[in-house]
């Protein structure tokens, strides 16, 4: 049963490797899919470890999950960034060294200067994205939602045993949940900001390769608001093959609700200038 257990995380592994060669072999910058010149709100997507801006939101059937958002009315308005950072089976960035890639980034491609800003973060792509917050609390300030698809926030069982498998730090930080872990510290420190914009998360329902990657406990620590089960494995879960698909769907919702406060307001604005008018 070991032996099975032990020759199952190894096959798993060198399917990671050869997955982070591709990915270092071609390196994807950061881009804007949509980018309008009055817009005051902008997605930005977050891919987690071993992934990049393109094939992290990619379906089998090649959509693109960025390029679905701009084509859907719903999301008029909105620009929409892909965040690309370096990762892979030999990455040498932690996870705090790469929220501070992330806040240069943002200031030189304009992001941090987005009147509202939202996040849709996979996997590791969700705890970079609370370091970067907690480190720039002027744009957690103007942070409309962000929404966390399968991070571990309390750690990963695999993520404890790739750490034996590759030097990559962002595989040791993501070990299962212990006090003295920087995930702890990022936790307190999280509770302790007392962030007042909405979490939404949802999480994996399939095995990957016969492993559960990030459990529901760890994908659900720090949500907010709706929790979201999604039949899918943990790479799967980011990549809706069309606009009915699920993980599609719930953050199309979140954004409705996070448009809902904006929509009161223009409405009660009609109703104010219309009652003067009658006066």
């Amino acid at each position: 049963m070991i032996a099975r257990y032990i020759s199952s995380l190894l096959t798993f592994a060198f399917s990671l490797t050869i997955v982070a060669t591709m990915a270092r072999a071609e390196t994807i910058p950061s881009k804007y899919v949509r980018q309008a010149a009055n817009a005051d709100t902008v997605i930005v997507f977050v891919h987690g470890v071993i992934g990049d801006a393109v094939s992290t939101w990619t379906a089998k059937n090649g959509t693109y999950w960025p390029a679905l958002l701009a084509k859907d009315p719903t999301f008029d308005g909105a620009d929409i960034y892909v965040y690309s950072y370096a990762t892979g089976y030999w990455g040498s960035l932690s996870i705090d060294e790469l929220a501070e890639n992330m806040r240069a980034d943002f200031v030189a491609n304009g992001i941090a200067g987005y009147k509202k800003i939202i996040f849709l973060s996979h996997s590791m792509g969700g705890l970079i994205t609370r370091a970067y917050l907690l480190k720039t609390k002027e744009v957690a300030a103007h942070t409309l939602f962000a929404y966390f698809y399968s991070t571990p926030t309390t750690g990963s069982q695999i993520a404890s045993l790739m750490k034996f498998l590759s030097s990559n730090p962002q595989f040791g930080k993501m070990r299962s949940l212990n006090a003295e872990d920087y995930l702890a510290d990022v936790l307190r420190q999280w509770l302790a900001a007392r962030y007042e914009f909405p979490s939404y998360c949802a999480y994996e329902k399939r095995q990957t390769a016969g492993f559960s990657i990030v459990s529901m406990a760890s994908a659900a620590a720090l949500c907010t608001r709706a929790l979201d089960p999604i039949d899918a494995d943990h790479i799967d879960i980011v990549k809706p093959e069309n606009q009915n698909s699920m993980s599609y769907m719930v953050f199309k919702a979140a954004y409705a609700d996070a448009k809902i406060p904006d929509l009161n307001s223009q409405l009660n604005l009609g109703v104010s200038r219309r009652l003067r008018s009658e006066v």
